[in-house]
This record gives C-alpha cells, sequence and structure tokens, in this order.
C-alpha cells in the first residue's frame, strides 16, 4: 500500500488496483511499460530502494544538468515523480524503477 493524496493535500493510504493491464503485470511479459498509477520499486537492490505509485510522466527527452560558471544549477531531470510509500516524492528514469510484486 502508498500514500496518496486526497483533495484538501492530506495523506491516506490505498490499496493497490488489482486491474492492471497485462502488459503492466511482471512475469508476464519482460516489456513493461511503467505508466501513472503503477506501484513501483524506486532504485530496487540499493541502500536507497523504497517503494511508491508514480504520480506523473514527464515524457521522454533527453536530460541535461544546467550548469553555469562551473556550478550546476540543476541536474538533469527524471522522467518518472513517485509519491513513496513514506509520503516523499522521488524523481526517477525508467532504468531506477521495477513494478512492485
Amino acid at each position: 500500500m502508498v500514500p496518496s493524496t486526497d483533495g484538501d493535500g492530506t495523506q491516506e493510504i490505498d490499496d493497490i488496483d488489482q486491474s492492471t493491464e497485462p502488459e503492466n503485470v511482471a512475469g508476464e511479459n519482460a516489456a513493461w511499460r511503467p505508466a501513472v498509477g503503477d506501484e513501483v520499486v524506486v532504485h530496487p537492490d540499493s541502500d536507497a530502494e523504497t517503494t511508491g505509485r508514480i504520480l506523473d510522466d514527464f515524457g521522454e527527452f533527453t536530460a541535461a544538468a544546467v550548469e553555469v560558471n562551473e556550478t550546476t544549477i540543476a541536474r538533469a531531470a527524471r522522467r518518472w515523480a513517485v509519491l513513496t510509500a513514506a509520503g516523499d516524492l522521488v524523481f526517477a528514469d525508467t532504468d531506477q524503477i521495477r513494478l512492485y510484486e
């Protein structure tokens, strides 16, 4: 279960929607394509591993950091915005997430 926000900004715990399409079910199709609403593991098999639900897809693009006079102003953007079970907002690329099983 992962948190979701309701209209007043508070967070509640929602059960996983079991009505995922076959292309988004791990094990049935190795070519899983993440989508908004999927429950995922972010940074799997690392010390930073956490679970959450995808909130937004910023689309495919070539991410580049913004630097001015050798000072990083903004790091490279990430494709997915994920609300973690702890209530944190995490940004990740497709290769940094997997479907939660």
